[in-house]
């Protein structure tokens, strides 16, 4: 049986803040030059595959007895 993964709410993907500008506060990141960053589009956030059901958006379900 499968369920809906709870990790990632059966979207297959989860939110992850930018590594690289994580679009916070410019007193935060002063020396960083002002170009648009490549990684996240200048979003602060980039969706990555759920490492709970791998990009599935469902989990199988053990259908063990007790």
């Amino acid at each position: 049986m499968t369920v809906k993964c709870p990790s990632c709410n059966g979207t297959g993907y989860i939110v992850t803040d930018c590594p690289y500008c994580r679009n916070s506060d410019s007193f935060e990141f002063t020396n960083l030059a002002h170009i648009k960053c490549n990684c996240c589009n200048d979003t602060g956030y980039f969706e990555d595959v759920c490492p709970s059901c791998n990009g599935l958006g469902v989990i199988h379900e053990d259908n063990k007895s007790a």
